[in-house]
């Protein structure tokens, strides 16, 4: 019997403190009928009265069932999965699909592939070496003679540009990636043009010659699939025809404009911000770098024309001066023509661009042409920003008539 209730103990080791509880909260007669027997009871009434772990406690523990759901796994093995994903495809506006027909343009570029093996060449560690131990050899020996100024000449008139270093593969990309936009946003602003005329004959011809000035480029595919963008476009354009309402602008409204929007552009811009950068690394010299590079240059100079043994370690050292402080100064007055003339190759493209925005949006105010005023504004957005596109476009000269501080570029 012992070994019956010791077992049940184990058993019920969890529940302990659950009963322990129960009998501290015990009523205090049935204690006293447990501690104290009554008269003429008998043993079998105090054993009946003494409490048992087999007896229900006050506080009652729920016993836990199994679920009578069955589990079943969320997707049976064999089942197949079928559905439908939509696509709201975004239209693109005209600045979009001019930046796609480049991309199109530049992978047909027959030159394209030359000037970017080029580009890898030049790139190339050891080319960079190579090119700076001729320069060197150069300002040592002046073994080139008139080379350096004559390839200055070549780049400032555009006779011969030879690709032999990165300096003017730079430039011959750029050249032709900035005549390629032009000739793109031309062909663009004449299939808007179109577009937004009234009469179908002339806006046939409109549509087809700026479609025929396309194919040459990217061809004939691009050119279908550029005409079917700009066509949905001008189905979803808002059409305000209180802007029509609006004077159309004079020669100096359009000249003021005009500066405005490339000024802005041409700060703005990622070619001439990069330009100035690299132009900085030769005019953002301390005020102490150029006395010492004045100091250490001119007495070397005067020490290498001593007789004694002095010479040659001086002229030793105006050597490595010289290639420390990033070369000879004539390729440093080369590179920097190289870089002027990739500037007036941008600021040709912003100028022309800028220019034919302006004119296109006046034009459309004057014929009431909403796919040319929407072409025109998106191309507007897309050489400055929203902001400065919404000031040229209204007739507040608010913008138009801040001053602003002179900066790289503003040639204007």
């Amino acid at each position: 019997m012992r070994q019956v209730q010791i077992s049940r103990i184990k058993r019920l080791d969890s529940y302990l403190p659950l009963l322990l509880i129960a009998c501290l909260n015990a009523p205090a007669g049935r204690a006293d009928e447990a501690t104290q027997p009554a008269s003429g009871a008998g043993p079998t009434k105090l054993a009946s009265s003494t409490p048992q772990f087999n007896d229900v406690p006050s506080i009652s523990i729920s016993t836990l069932q199994p679920s009578k759901f069955k589990q079943k796994p969320v997707i049976e093995p064999d089942t197949e999965l079928k559905g439908s994903v939509s696509v709201n495809e975004q239209i693109s506006s005209p600045s979009q699909l001019i930046g796609k027909l480049m991309e199109s343009a530049l992978a047909k570029d027959e030159a394209g592939e030359l000037l970017n093996k080029k580009s890898r060449l030049h790139n190339q560690k050891w080319t960079q070496l190579f090119g700076r131990s001729k320069e060197m050899l150069q300002f040592a020996t002046a073994y080139q003679g008139f080379e350096t100024s004559s390839e200055g000449a070549d780049v400032i008139l555009e006779e011969k540009l030879k690709l032999k270093h990165h300096a003017a593969v730079e430039l011959v990309k750029q050249k032709r990636a900035d005549a390629l936009h032009t000739k793109l946003t031309c062909a663009v602003m004449q299939i808007a043009m179109g577009l937004g005329l009234p009469d179908e004959q002339k806006r046939t011809q409109t549509i087809e010659s700026g479609r025929q000035e396309l194919i040459p480029l990217v061809g004939d595919a691009d050119a279908n699939q550029l005409l079917q963008s700009m066509t949905t476009w001008s189905r979803n354009i808002p059409v305000d025809e209180s802007t029509f309402a609006r004077d159309t602008w004079d020669v100096l409204t359009l000249q003021k404009k005009s500066k405005t929007m490339l000024a802005t552009s041409v700060q703005d811009d990622d070619v001439v911000k990069s330009i100035e950068a690299r132009l900085h690394k030769y005019n953002h010299h301390s005020q102490f770098a150029r006395v010492a590079a004045k100091i250490v240059g001119t007495t070397t100079s005067i020490v290498a024309l001593s007789p004694n043994f002095a010479a040659p370690a001086a002229q030793a050292a105006e050597f490595i001066f010289v290639a420390a402080t990033g070369g000879p100064e004539e390729k440093k007055v080369l590179q920097e023509i190289y870089l002027d003339r990739r500037f007036e190759s941008r600021f040709e493209r912003l100028s022309q661009e800028v220019s034919l925005a302006v004119n296109s949006y006046n034009q459309a105010m004057l014929t009431h042409n909403p796919v040319l005023l929407n072409c025109s504004q998106s191309l507007m957005e897309g050489l400055t920003d929203t902001t400065t596109a919404a000031a040229v476009t209204s007739d507040s000269d608010a913008l138009l008539d801040q001053a602003s501080a002179k900066g790289f570029g503003d040639r204007i």
